[in-house]
């Protein structure tokens, strides 16, 4: 932090400052006593997030991480990704200038194509194969048991994960022995609007603790791919709102990631 509030104090303009770690907030707090401005961009809420999953308990360390969340926000003009994350920031600080911005994508870059012109599909023998893909960050945000153990109920439908992520070597045990379930590491930016494409349906899922937190950015993405959305998540958050309500439902939002059971393929 100390080298980023030296290159902050000797640079000029609005500083831009991510929210993880929550510690870097305060490079702006207090630079801007000195008539810094700074945007603050409210992706993570500390100690809320770790509190919900669990990773965090209640205490003095989660006391002082909303005392600096506090201070992050007070002075800064805040832009996040939801509108439940905003109402959640202004729960931790009345006073903070919170603005919504949602996550966006190049559609230009990524649009709908066939999943049998995936070269990605095509390589991994996937074009005449259903194929259920999860495609990004495999966090401890992102509830992925349920939909391995479909696997085992589906075995004409093929699984396929593209990405890493705390939440991958215990993924990667609990399909040990499913012959129709993959993994493979991202691919390269250019290759995403391809990858993307080389599915019949893609999955995101959110831990139901982490709703008004966090928002899967790989949504816009999928979106622009032009591939149905399967949601892993209660009913009533945001993004199954989102799904449920803007007709984008395919299969099973609500699913609440059942022991030992999957969830039926649906058209």
């Amino acid at each position: 932090m100390k080298t980023g509030f030296l290159r902050a104090l000797f640079s000029r303009g609005t500083l831009l400052i991510p929210s993880s770690p929550p510690t870097l907030g305060l490079v702006g707090w207090w630079l801007s006593w000195l008539g810094r401005r700074y945007i603050y961009v409210l992706h993570d809420i500390h100690p809320d997030l770790g509190l919900a999953l669990g990773r965090l308990k209640p205490g003095l360390i989660a006391g002082l991480l909303r005392f600096v969340q506090r201070r992050n926000l007070a002075r800064a003009t805040v832009v996040t990704i939801t509108q439940g994350m905003a109402q959640r920031a202004r729960q931790i600080q009345p006073k903070a200038d919170v603005q919504v911005i949602e996550n966006w994508v190049d559609v230009s870059a990524i649009s709908p194509r066939p999943k049998a012109a995936s070269n990605f599909a095509q390589a991994q023998g996937l074009v005449s194969t259903f194929t259920v893909q999860y495609s990004g960050n495999l966090g401890l945000l992102h509830p992925l048991d349920g939909l391995v153990a479909a696997m085992d109920e589906l075995p004409d439908c093929k699984l396929v994960f593209i990405g890493r992520g705390a939440r991958l070597p215990a993924t990667r045990q609990a399909a040990q022995g499913l012959a129709n379930v993959s993994f493979h590491d991202y691919q390269p930016l250019e290759a995403l609007a391809d990858s993307l494409s080389a599915c019949d349906v893609s999955a995101i899922a959110l831990e139901p603790g982490a709703d008004t937190l966090a928002m899967p950015s790989k949504l816009v993405g999928v979106l622009a791919a032009g591939r149905p959305v399967l949601a892993l998540c209660p009913e009533n958050t945001e993004l199954g709102q989102l799904v449920s309500q803007t007709g984008l439902r395919c299969g099973c939002a609500g699913l609440q990631q059942p022991k030992g059971r999957g969830c039926d393929r649906q058209s």
